[in-house]
């Protein structure tokens, strides 16, 4: 019997055989099989799933417009190459996957897929399970409440510079200055200033020193290059195309960058030179075993430090009687509306120059002695109730519980009258500052910078009576579950939060929930109060005429191109 001899080509021929027949089954037949089937989803299209479709619209546009479509808050989609999705946005499913069976997803490694995936070592946002909880855990000393209202003269100081650097720029017309500023070019520098200072200790003046080596290389990595089908294919990041020439340079400046931030603190830790920050507040910690930090976890959270204090730029684009405006049932809450009338900038009339002319019972005195009537009771009412707390276990620790006990050199404590008076003052500031936190939230329920949160089952589960297969992967999309959620949710109305919402916490979740819940979202938002009540003082901001701009993701949502806004001085008129 003769013998067969089979050649290396036919190895090859047979592989690659073997390995087309596979990849057809996949994205021809498999997609028809999976028991995802059952969810309401969009159609399939061999090889392209239904990512030729999603790139045509703007980023979050697409499960918000898919889901209305099925009238459905769970979805079924095709990645590229067949590959199934679920996408989600009923908060039940939320609150499944992130806290009561959070064990069972673990966090998708898609950056490490894109020209990111070399440079994030492995920093706090992308690790999972046992690891990330051993890490979290040490990480969060350096997150303290206390620590970071140490940080507050930072962010205002850098908020300064930055008004002076818009400020030199503005020309004068008609005793106006205004001018054309890169808005978020330049909070892109606030932010690597602000997170070098307080994340390292370190000294960057990016604001003054454009020509940073931290800024450019930060910006390229965080731009939003499409996908090509070039970075589907395996080891894709490796190829010497320009972007990832880019990249890999970019990444080195990063890399000496964070390497030099390092040994630096660790040379200067335990001497008067280390200062108060993140990183020295990681180099000192200790878990439970005694052990600290390896340099390779530290290595990681800096390089993690830089980029997720840098996207804060693009987000910027019932402390004060322990008492709960929330726990009122009128709607119509007693302080609000009169608060906004009384601070309405009312234009100053002639009548309002005559003696006396507060008494005069003109439309506007009535109504300011209204909201000044409601508004007294309301303060007499609190001042009242906190005196019959005093020393009990309801009293609670605020500001107006700190004023009752306080006393002075003397022994003697403050006044009635000057008690009354101090309430109505934390009236007026607390409500300026109330409103731009609840413009802040408002800001981050339309436009989450995290757009998609996605994880992978580790085992079978059932989200809303559908069978999820292990190894799916779930979309939790905050951009959709901020839409679909609430009342008139295309409208932008910081209002919304001055009053209670039903389960915001369930519906409302721009830095995530859970294990996995952003360990540096009280810095972000203490950041952008801060910077935002600098920058508000000083200017009035409307888009650059001209300017227009499409929503993209990256690292984070953010406009397309980088936003350019036209500002005017608010805090001084141009000399004459």
């Amino acid at each position: 019997m003769a013998r067969y001899a089979v050649s290396w080509w036919d190895v090859v021929l047979y592989v690659g055989l073997a390995v087309f027949s596979w990849y057809m089954y996949r994205i021809l037949v498999k997609p028809l099989l999976s028991p995802l089937r059952k969810i309401p989803g969009t159609p399939y299209v061999p090889f392209f799933g239904n990512m030729l479709e999603a790139r045509r619209y703007e980023a979050m546009t697409n499960c918000i417009r898919w889901m209305t479509k099925l009238d459905s808050k769970i979805i079924r989609f095709y990645f590229f190459g067949g590959e199934e999705r679920v996408l989600v946005a009923d908060p039940d499913i939320f609150q499944h996957v992130l806290i009561t069976n959070s064990k069972n997803y673990d966090r998708v490694g898609d950056l490490s897929r894109g020209p990111l995936g070399k440079l994030l070592p492995n920093p706090l946002f992308v690790l999972s399970g046992e690891h990330h909880h051993i890490v979290r855990k040490i990480c969060n000393p350096g997150f303290s409440i206390r620590l970071i209202h140490g940080m507050v003269p930072t962010f205002q100081e850098r908020a300064e510079a930055l008004i002076h650097l818009w400020t030199q720029g503005l020309q004068t017309q008609d005793n106006k200055m205004f001018g054309d500023v890169n808005a978020q070019t330049d909070l892109a520098k606030l932010t690597s200033d602000v997170i070098c200072k307080c994340g390292f200790g370190y000294d960057m003046h990016t604001i003054e020193n454009p020509d940073s080596p931290l800024v450019q290389p930060l910006q390229r990595l965080n731009a939003n290059s499409p996908t090509s089908f070039l970075d589907l294919l395996p080891f894709s990041r490796w190829y010497p195309t320009k972007r990832n020439r880019q990249v890999w340079e970019d990444s080195k400046l990063i890399f000496q960058l964070a390497d030099k931030i390092l040994h630096q603190k660790k040379q200067t830790l335990g001497t008067k030179d280390c200062g108060q920050d993140l990183l020295t507040s990681l180099l000192v910690a200790r878990d439970q075993e005694g052990g600290a930090m390896s340099d390779k976890d530290l290595f990681g959270e800096v390089i993690g430090f830089f980029f997720a204090g840098f996207e804060t730029s693009d987000v910027i684009c019932k402390c004060g009687f322990g008492y709960d405006m929330h726990t009122i049932e009128n709607p119509d809450s007693p302080l609000v509306q009169p608060l906004q009338r009384l601070n309405a900038n009312s234009p100053t009339s002639f009548l309002d120059l005559l003696p006396f002319s507060r008494w005069y019972p003109t439309k506007r005195n009535r109504q300011v002695w209204e909201d000044s009537k409601l508004i007294f009771q309301l303060a007499d009412k609190i001042l009242h109730q906190k005196k019959q707390t005093l020393g009990t276990k309801d009293c609670g620790q605020d500001l107006l519980t700190s004023l009752l006990v306080a006393r002075d050199q003397e022994g003697g404590a403050m006044s009635d009258k000057d008690l009354f008076g101090e309430v109505i003052g934390f009236f007026f500031a607390g409500f300026e500052l109330k409103y731009l936190t609840c413009v802040i939230k408002e800001t981050l329920r339309l436009f989450p910078p995290i757009v998609t949160l996605f994880r992978t089952a580790k085992k079978d589960d059932t989200l809303k009576g559908y069978h999820i297969p292990a190894g799916t992967k779930i979309g939790l999309h905050n951009g959709a579950l901020h839409r679909l959620n609430w009342e008139d949710p295309d409208s932008f109305k910081p209002e919304r939060f001055m009053e209670h919402i039903d389960n915001e916490s369930r519906k409302f979740l721009p830095f995530g929930i859970g294990p996995y819940m952003c360990i540096g979202y009280k810095f972000s938002f203490m950041e952008m109060k801060t910077v935002l009540a600098c920058l508000i003082h000083e200017f009035d901001f409307k888009l650059s005429p001209g300017y227009s701009y499409k929503r993209q993701q990256s690292l984070v949502l953010k406009p397309f191109p980088r936003a350019r806004l036209r500002v005017t001085k608010i805090s001084g008129q141009a000399s004459e």
